[in-house]
């Protein structure tokens, strides 16, 4: 059974966020750290410039779009930024062309 808090499912011990709101975070964190406009991360991950504020603003995703560009943000991620804590983090397969 899942018990939401803001936000928040509770699985025995592990909390997790949906993954639209995991992605959320991960996008945010990163285009603010690098300083690339979130419609700039949107087109690389979607082709789409608009797709990630749509996702942000309640939008729905697929779940092989979500592994997609988590795996892409996970071998991308700057070295010198942490990744945030309550988000998993994929296994990186190899970089992706920025």
């Amino acid at each position: 059974m899942c018990v939401v808090t803001i936000l928040l499912c509770s699985y025995g011990d592990t909390r997790m966020l949906p993954l639209t709101e995991q992605l959320s975070v991960v996008a945010q964190a990163y285009a603010k750290a690098t300083g690339t406009a979130l419609a700039t991360v949107s087109t690389k991950l979607f082709n789409g410039g608009g797709r990630l504020a749509a996702i942000i603003d309640g939008g729905d995703l697929n779940t092989r779009n979500f592994e997609k560009a988590m795996g892409w943000f996970s071998a991308n991620w700057p070295e010198t930024l942490e990744w945030p804590s309550h988000v998993p983090r994929p296994a990186s397969v190899e970089p992706a062309a920025a």
